[in-house]
């Protein structure tokens, strides 16, 4: 597991250690956690998890790829 607290670290640790899964925390110092998943979907097949504090539907939803019930 390589932990990174912003998204351009983020980014970087993927790019060098190629991961098979991420988990993807929305609220990042640098950039919204959403704005980093097309990036990380261009570079990486890796499964990815998204977890958040944040509870709108809202921001569930707008998440590339999420599969929120409606």
């Amino acid at each position: 597991m390589f932990p990174y607290r912003s998204g351009a670290a983020g980014l970087d640790g993927v790019l060098r250690f190629r991961p098979v899964a991420i988990i993807l925390d929305l609220t990042l110092p640098d950039v919204y956690g959403c704005a980093l998943i097309g990036r990380m979907r261009r570079i990486s097949d890796a499964r990815l998890m998204i977890l958040t504090a944040l509870d709108s539907e809202a921001d569930t939803v707008q998440a590339p790829g999420s599969e929120v019930p409606h």
